[in-house]
């Protein structure tokens, strides 16, 4: 394998077999949540592919064609990921215009560790697109010939960024996948599936990624014990339980603890939605998993008053609090998930934190 102490995931049976059936299709779309192996395991599959020891079920790591994929050396695995524009002006203009010396060293370095870390996340400053240069080059190189039996593997991550913030790269990419070069397997990866173009959804062998079952996800957790239970409050995110610290459990835990008294006052709490404004620009993760907490906390609530033996909490220490829910508690769990919107379209944060901190307090 091409990872280290890598677990395969439920759908490397299907993968397995159409490999050694020799039955390849021309476009794979490996989808579901995010941070849960998609990305990982389209590298295990672009190695295995190529791997040259055949009776193996799963990519040696040891042969040349693997040493060169951990390497990031392979002459026929190539990979798409959002880059800046740089100098490109026009569709036709090479990708070396796009990489400055610094985007070079961001782009080597970005790889080099995806290779290494199954969940790491490729980012490159200024990158929010697939650009339409990036698969025009993609298929000059396809459809120049390779040795026999080799099969080119081209591994799009975020795919759904290649329709934004125009469909050009998606536009581009249909029509190879309408005339797809021989030997080759176009691997698109998204968290985002239903941001894709049908057109090109339906050109492509659909790969569904369930959530991580609570063992599987706790194999990767090396935190401390808490009250928290990771699983539902991070919603099975391996790659963000990666990034998780004791500290940072500790904080939400206070967090929310602060949260149920501060929604009681009378009052809306200044300091706490100057806190989380601060937050958001220094430790956004944090603030990520604060408005997770937030949600998760009406569910809670919600579930104390259902049947709490069947239903785990996310914060166990709620089973200590005598919390009675309205009419306005599921209210709640939508107003988070409009501020959730409004932050994505970048309106005013802190007037987005003032208007959610008392949309909450109305509706508790």
């Amino acid at each position: 394998m091409i990872y280290k102490n890598s677990t395969l995931n439920n759908n490397w049976t299907f993968l397995s077999d159409i490999k050694q059936k020799s039955r390849l299709p021309n476009a794979l779309l490996f989808h579901g949540n995010d941070g849960i192996g998609k990305e990982s395991t389209a590298i295990e599959f672009a190695a295995y592919v190529n791997c040259q020891q055949e009776s193996v079920e799963s990519a040696c790591g040891k042969c040349s064609s693997c040493s060169k994929i951990k390497s990031n050396n392979c002459e026929y695995i190539d990979y798409i990921f959002p880059l800046p524009k740089g100098k490109i002006k026009t569709k036709k203009d090479s990708m070396s215009k796009s990489f400055t010396e610094k985007t070079l060293i961001e782009y080597n370095y970005e790889l080099k560790e995806k290779l290494i870390n199954p969940f790491h996340s490729i980012s490159i400053s200024g990158a929010n697109t697939i650009l339409i240069n990036s698969i025009r080059e993609i298929k000059k190189k396809l459809y120049r010939s390779t040795d026999s039996g080799i099969q080119k593997i081209v591994i799009i991550f975020e795919a759904e960024k290649l329709c934004h913030p125009n469909q050009e790269a998606a536009n581009s990419l249909l029509k190879i996948l309408e005339e797809p070069p021989s030997n080759s397997t176009f691997i698109l990866v998204t968290s985002k599936s239903s941001l894709l173009l049908d057109t090109i959804k339906s050109r492509c062998i659909e790969v569904f990624f369930q959530k991580p079952s609570i063992s599987q996800f706790d194999m990767h957790n090396n935190l401390n014990p808490s009250s928290i239970n990771l699983h539902k409050l991070l919603d099975g995110n391996i790659k963000n339980l990666k990034k998780l610290t004791d500290s940072h459990i500790n904080q939400i835990e206070d967090f929310i603890k602060n949260y149920h008294i501060a929604i009681r006052n009378k009052d809306i709490d200044l300091k706490l939605i100057s806190y989380m404004s601060k937050l958001f620009k220094t430790e956004n993760f944090l603030f990520q998993c604060f408005v997770q907490g937030m949600k998760h906390y009406y569910k809670d609530i919600l579930s104390l008053n259902i049947d709490n033996e069947k239903y785990e909490l996310t914060f166990k220490f709620l089973n200590s609090y005598k919390i009675d829910p309205n009419k306005k508690t599921f209210d709640c769990i939508d107003i988070i998930e409009q501020f959730e919107k409004d932050i994505l379209i970048k309106l005013n944060l802190d007037l987005s934190l003032f208007n959610l901190f008392h949309n909450l307090k109305a509706s508790s």
